[in-house]
């Protein structure tokens, strides 16, 4: 609704949960007309010390999709 209203895109990201209850870092873009155009997940999960996302999150093997939108 936002991205529609304003004419912009948006890359939000959410936690997603997938049909076999694994978490995962997504981002979802969502094109300027307000339809979602795709999502992408996390690939390199920071195990840093304390700061370890592997402990909630799964490390994607999606690899890096490019999406198309109104601005390239």
């Amino acid at each position: 609704m936002l991205a529609k209203k304003h004419g912009i895109v948006i890359i939000s990201p959410i936690l997603e949960r997938d049909k076999d209850y694994l978490i995962w870092n997504t981002a979802v873009i969502i094109s300027h007309t307000g339809t979602v155009i795709g999502k992408t997940r996390k690939n390199h999960i920071p195990r840093v010390g304390d700061f370890n996302e592997s402990t909630y999150y799964m490390e994607s093997l999606l690899g890096h999709p490019v999406f198309e939108t109104a601005f390239g």
